[in-house]
């Protein structure tokens, strides 16, 4: 299946700049091509700000987040708890965690 999408895609690649460039919008393609082809640039510029900033923020987070955690008496594995969540909120943590442990983050760092 990967082994296609890819076969499509090339294709679709190559056809568009076929039309763009000697065709002069025969096949229509052209426009679309030329749509894709920039937003590609604004797509791998987020992607790679992402990736780059990733280890950066985790390690800031392996530091600060750690010991804050620790200060306040937290497992500082409730971290990988929180960023598996989807980054969907607080809220949405709260959910998860009271779903996995059974209780909330306050009920759960009361418990000692």
């Amino acid at each position: 299946m990967e082994y296609i999408i890819k076969l499509l895609t090339t294709f679709g690649i190559i056809a568009g700049a076929v039309d763009l460039l000697f065709l002069k919008g025969k096949w229509k393609l052209d426009e679309k091509f030329q749509q894709g082809f920039e937003m590609i640039g604004s797509m791998m510029l987020s992607m790679t700000g992402i990736l780059m900033l990733a280890p950066a923020a985790a390690s800031l987070l392996e530091h600060t987040g750690v010991s804050f955690l620790r200060s306040i008496r937290m497992d500082p594995s409730v971290l990988s708890i929180f960023f598996s969540c989807d980054m969907g909120g607080y809220a949405h943590f709260y959910r998860t965690f009271k779903k996995i442990t059974g209780m909330s983050p306050t009920e759960y760092q009361k418990r000692e």
